[in-house]
């Protein structure tokens, strides 16, 4: 893995997941053609035809040589013997150096360019891969297909053809999930492709949830765990930020307004905790409340066409937190949701639910959110909206 030399530094290894990276950017794979000693060429050393990059250099730059001989690389001897093929050929008198010869250079300088700026680009994605601590080749790749396509469906369709072994799939909707998080600015781009996933490979519905559970527990740890960290001298886990909060949630919210991941998802947020509910529950820290907040806000925020779907993920929580719903309704799920069903009633009813939305009537604004609560609120009491 350590042997080979140029390519600006690159070992064999990098470059041959360079150029990987590139092919699933481009969406075609390039074959490089075996030299004279059987070797495959288009290295750092040789170029797409064998030859060594230094004389493929100096018979493009050669004005002795001239453009015309270049093409004499690609020629074997044996056609030079067999009469039958010399006429029309390129290096007879009338036809060396027409215009469609040069024409079709020029194209494979073009095209040379372009290679070399995809080659850039891959290398680059690949350091913000390494930034982003994916520290295994299956998240790297998905990570530049992710990142690198033109959209969603773009996506969506690379990541269903890369040649990932057993169970490497799974690093998908965490992947996913971590770039999504990272950002800045909220970006739809990552829940509409993590919808779409699910919604074609039933198998990510689950790896999804539970990858967004693993983030809401690191948002409010145990306080069991930060104990046992400073018993044995280390330092407790940094808070999560305010902004991968307020993203997680919105891209919680709109998997399951979209039916991407089932209502009963919601079981892993602690609502009892933040002093909802009839029965006392572990205190929510400051963080876990903003979390619950933001997520309500944003199911409750679904524009008017997706009105009916957040009614159903209520009524489903309904069903089964009364003992309904398909028979889940019964032992520890059964109280887990009717514990959910009560303490999610009274958060819809807070005074604090609508803090920081804009004021007005409007799709977001506090009377459209304060309108859908008492919706919301309705179902779960089990009457209608």
């Amino acid at each position: 893995g350590a042997a080979g030399g140029g390519g600006g530094g690159l070992t064999r290894r990098a470059r041959l997941m360079l150029d990987m990276v590139v092919d699933l950017k481009n969406n075609k794979k390039t074959t490089p053609v075996a030299n004279a000693n059987g070797e495959r060429g288009g290295g750092a050393e040789d170029d797409q035809w064998g030859f060594p990059t230094a004389m493929s250099k100096w018979l493009r730059s050669s004005a002795a040589v001239g453009d015309a001989a270049v093409a004499l690389r690609a020629l074997a001897y044996d056609r030079l013997q067999r009469a039958e093929t010399r006429k029309g050929q390129w290096w007879l008198p009338e036809a060396a150096g027409t215009d469609a010869w040069f024409a079709a250079r020029r194209g494979q300088g073009a095209g040379d360019a372009a290679r070399a700026a995809s080659q850039s680009e891959g290398l680059e994605l690949l350091n913000k891969a390494r930034g982003l601590r994916m520290n295994t080749e299956a998240r790297r790749a998905i990570f530049c297909v992710v990142v690198g396509a033109e959209d969603y469906a773009d996506a969506l369709d690379r990541l269903l053809r890369l040649p990932l072994a057993d169970k490497q799939d799974r690093e998908i909707p965490r992947v996913l999930l971590e770039c999504c998080l990272q950002e800045k600015a909220y970006n739809p781009y990552y829940e509409v492709l993590a919808r779409k996933l699910c919604e074609r490979v039933k198998k990510h519905r689950m790896t999804t949830q539970l990858c967004v559970w693993d983030q809401i527990r690191e948002i409010s740890p145990a306080a069991s765990s930060s104990e046992i960290a400073e018993d044995r001298g280390r330092d407790a886990p940094p808070p999560v930020s305010v902004r991968r909060i307020a993203n997680l949630a919105r891209f919680f919210a709109g998997l399951l307004v979209w039916n991407a991941l089932p209502p009963v998802a919601l079981k892993a947020c602690d609502f009892v905790g933040d002093g909802f509910g009839a029965r006392g529950g572990t205190p929510s820290s400051p963080r876990s409340k903003l979390f619950h907040r933001l997520l309500l806000q944003a199911i409750l925020s679904a524009p008017a066409a997706k009105r009916g779907d957040v009614h159903a993920l209520f009524q489903t929580i309904a069903a089964r937190g009364s003992g309904g719903g398909g028979g889940r309704g019964g032992g520890r799920g059964g109280e887990e949701l009717a514990a959910l069903r009560a303490s999610l009633g009274a958060a819809l009813r807070s005074k604090d639910l609508t803090s920081g939305l804009p004021s007005g009537g409007g799709v977001g604004g506090r009377e459209y959110v304060r309108k859908g609560a008492e919706e919301a609120s309705n179902i779960l009491a089990g009457g209608l909206a």
